[in-house]
């Protein structure tokens, strides 16, 4: 497995996101979540409303929970190009799992 390096301390096992060379070095979408986070970090990723409330994530936290996540689908035997189905309706934890399972290079 691949791992992204980590300069900002994002690192769950090993998984890690550093920022990569714009534009020649985004390669594929966890590269661009890794831009994202060094270019946006505290800026609102994410807003969902759920329970009559707005909850929203910024890209540093999208990236952090992404991460811890990814690390527990690949502690639970994920590979790369194995397949993952998200069964939930649209919430947070939706997006953090998604980017979670490209993290580990799974297919959702």
């Amino acid at each position: 497995m691949k791992k992204h390096e980590v300069d900002a301390g994002l690192e769950t096992g090993s998984l890690a996101l550093s920022p990569p060379e714009f534009p020649t070095q985004i390669r594929n979408f966890p590269d661009f979540i890794s831009a994202c986070l060094h270019v946006f970090g505290e800026k609102n990723a994410v807003s969902i409303f759920e329970n009559k409330a707005w909850k929203t994530l910024t890209f540093k936290s999208l990236a952090q929970e992404s991460l811890r996540v990814a690390g527990i689908l690949q502690g639970a035997g994920l590979r790369k190009g194995e397949r993952v189905a998200i069964l939930s309706a649209s919430s947070i934890e939706w997006v953090t799992h998604f980017f979670a399972t490209l993290f580990c290079g799974g297919v959702v």
